[in-house]
């Protein structure tokens, strides 16, 4: 029997789960952006505006979701910037016309965040830990974060700007030790100007375009995060990983210990379209890269075996 990761009968919708437009410090309109973004073949923009949050319903459509929703920062005061060790969180509204974020005190201690985080869960939001190494944050900072939804494994404008945007250790070291299990993976491009966009993005699996299945699928975590390779059918049957995706070189099932299982392209290009990689490793879990011939990758969340 078909165990499927990822529902065959929904579609996968393009995302930028990170944006910042004219509402905060972004230098293009909220219309703007979805004009940009729609070029380049995404259908969904989460409008996460540092310390606001403003719902853009009148931007979506039969073809474009707006999601509402915000950036949340807090910093440690004893160091200055750019050393500064800060919080980056961003809240995704489940209801779409929410304008108003929890009350919070801008404490650096993981209790307060943790409050922060447990609150905004009950009061409909969705979090999502935001590009730990521009963050300047260690382990200590983030391994004790509860109620989790999301994990930003790539963020493009960090990359672009600072090489320190890929968050595959951090999330792979919070899949082991973290508090919270089964944490999606996002990639965004925390998009200010025009530095990083359409690098990374987030794919989602819903049955619609419609907001409530949108956010339905990402509360499941029903995405997947890349920088280029995409996944078009993930399922485990008879003890194996199947698996369809854009052409790539090499496929990997990563797992909580340092042993995993590969598939590699017979001619070292992108030529690989599929793979049937056993998963005949005893582990707690298992997640997937992909990577192709120019180091463009995806990444699965954890999934518990």
């Amino acid at each position: 029997m078909k165990q499927y990761l990822f529902n065959p009968e929904n579609k996968f919708y393009k995302a930028n789960m990170h944006s910042h437009s004219k509402d905060s410090d972004g230098v293009f309109t909220p219309a703007e952006l979805k004009e940009h973004y729609m070029a380049e073949g995404y259908q969904i923009i989460a409008y996460s505006d540092h310390r606001t949050m403003i719902p853009h319903t009148e931007l979506s459509d039969d073809n474009f979701l707006a999601i509402t929703a915000s950036e949340f920062n807090c910093g440690n005061p004893a160091y200055s910037w750019p050393s500064n060790p800060t919080y980056h969180l961003n809240f995704y509204a489940k209801n779409e016309n929410a304008t108003e974020f929890i009350p919070f005190v801008r404490e650096y201690t993981v209790e307060n965040i943790n409050k922060v985080i447990r609150e905004a869960k009950e009061a409909g939001f969705l979090c999502q830990y935001n590009h730990p190494r521009w963050s300047m944050q260690t382990p200590e900072d983030y391994l004790d974060l509860e109620n989790l939804w999301g994990f930003e494994i790539f963020n493009s404008g960090s990359e672009e700007l600072n090489m320190n945007g890929n968050a595959d250790y951090e999330y792979g070291l919070y899949c082991r030790y973290g508090k919270s299990k089964n944490v999606a993976v996002t990639a965004g491009d925390d998009n200010h100007g025009t530095v990083g966009r359409f690098m990374g993005f987030t794919m989602i699996n819903a049955p619609s375009l419609k907001y409530a299945d949108v956010l339905d699928a990402l509360e499941k975590g029903d995405c997947y995060a890349s920088t280029g390779p995409i996944i078009e059918e993930l399922y485990i049957e008879d003890g194996y990983l199947n698996i369809k995706c854009s052409p790539v070189t090499r496929i990997a099932v990563m797992t909580d210990t340092r042993a995993s299982n590969r598939a590699y392209s017979e001619d070292g290009k992108d030529s690989l379209t599929s793979a049937r990689i056993p998963l005949n490793i005893k582990t707690k879990y298992i997640r997937v890269i992909l990577v192709d011939s120019y180091n463009r990758r995806a990444w699965t969340r954890a999934y518990d075996m």
